[in-house]
């Protein structure tokens, strides 16, 4: 007897969750003096927490939208 195998594709119950976490982010780029150029990602300090260094004015939007770098 052979065994056969059926591949059916994941669905994601909830698409609209995948789709925000999948959301569309600018990018920043910070000069600092004597130092290299660096380049980092507008978030919204509301929704996302940040990592590294943050600089305002850099992104456009709202005072929530502050460049991560």
């Amino acid at each position: 007897m052979a065994a056969v195998a059926i591949a059916t594709p994941l669905t994601n119950p909830e698409p609209a969750a995948e789709a925000a976490a999948l959301e569309k982010r600018t990018s920043c780029k910070v000069v600092i003096r004597f130092a290299p150029d660096k380049t980092g990602t507008c978030i919204d300090i509301n929704k996302k927490q940040c990592t590294g260094n943050l600089k305002q004015g850099l992104c456009p939007g709202g005072n929530n939208i502050i460049c991560c770098y």
